[in-house]
This record gives C-alpha cells, structure tokens and sequence, in this order.
C-alpha cells in the first residue's frame, strides 16, 4: 500500500514533467476538483488545483491533514504550506513544458511519445506515456492530455490514479500564487524511503 503523503508528493512531482511551462506562451488558466485513488480505487485525497502561465497551486486535504503547494513554473520552485502550523518550506521542481511533445524532445533518456487519442469523461484528449527512470528503480507514467487547458486531466503513475474534474476556464488571481506573510519558513522535510518513490534532490 502506497502511503497518502508518499503518493501525494510523488504526484506532485510527476505532474510537473507534464505541465510545467516557459512564461513566453499564451497558456490557459483555470482551476479544477483533483482527486488521487489508490490501486483499489479508493481515494486517497482531495482538493482544488489553480493553473496560471506561470504557477500551480494545489491545496489537497489527505488523512494527515491538509497542505499547500505552489509551485513556480519560471524559477522552477515548490513551496509546501502547511495551514495548520503557519509554517513552509521550500523543495526543488522540474520545469518542462506543458506540452507533452515538447517535454518528451527535451528528455531523449526516457521512453516518451504519444500512443494514441481518447476520449475521457467526454473529453477528446491526448494519450501520452513514458518511462521515468530514478536510479535503479523506473516508473511508468501514462497521461491523458487535454489540449485545450495544456493539462493532463488524468494521470497514472505506481498504482496512483489523479483526476481533474469540474473543470473551470478562466483567469487566476496572481495572490493564489504568494506565500502569505504570517508564514514562517522552515527546513524542508524529506519523502520517506521505500515508500513507492525515490528521495527526490
């Protein structure tokens, strides 16, 4: 069984090798329901995601509580919040493009390409599969594409499913996106070994 916070924090990252963009591109904005399940179709947690050009904002709320992530799309910089405690701190991101094809040109080691087109929760997407390679252990990752908000409105990745829905285009506030001030900044935590992922840099 993949724990709730190892699976959350691995998806953090997995997402971000299909989403992250250079601010030079006119990138939809939106915001949306996303939810994890396990193996077993259990839900694992839940929240809302903000999508702008330049940053992602998560808030998920899992059994050990709720958290913040934004992430910086330019800088390539995540920032984890946790409400209860007023306290972040700050981890590395991978910044690549939010388009998939694009991603998969800039990474030649991986096994990456397009498979095929689907359509999802009537949605026409874009299937895209590849294989992430951390060390001695690879993990396949298959995501379904939506080519109108630039985002993968599914992905499937070590027994752990995310899902968007309620879908809502529309420009972002740029305060959603800002670490507010009463928060205080400390040493960043680490993702446990053997719980599914790799010790992420």
């Amino acid at each position: 069984m993949v724990s709730s916070r190892a699976s959350s924090t691995g998806a953090t990252l997995l997402l971000l090798l299909f989403t992250a963009a250079p601010v030079v591109e006119a990138l939809t904005e939106f915001s949306a329901d996303i939810s994890y399940f396990d193996s077993g179709k259990n839900q694992i947690s839940a929240g809302q995601l903000f999508v702008s050009d330049r940053a992602i904002r998560e808030e998920r709320t899992t059994s050990q509580g709720k958290e913040i992530i934004i992430t910086d799309l330019f800088y390539g910089t995540t920032y984890v919040l946790n409400p209860e405690t007023g306290e972040y701190h700050e981890q590395d991101a991978l910044p690549v493009p939010r388009n998939p094809a694009q991603f998969c040109a800039e990474m030649p080691l991986l096994l990456c390409g397009f498979q095929r087109e689907e359509e999802l929760m009537g949605i026409k997407t874009e299937r895209w599969g590849a294989d992430l390679g951390f060390g001695e252990l690879t993990i396949g990752v298959v995501a379904w594409y939506d080519p109108e908000i630039q985002y993968p409105i599914r992905v499937e990745f070590n027994e752990v499913v995310q899902q968007l829905s309620n879908v809502r285009k529309g420009r972002v506030s740029s305060t959603l996106f800002s670490i507010p001030i009463r928060y205080r900044m400390v040493e960043r935590e680490r993702v446990e070994q053997g719980a599914g992922f790799p010790e992420w840099p």
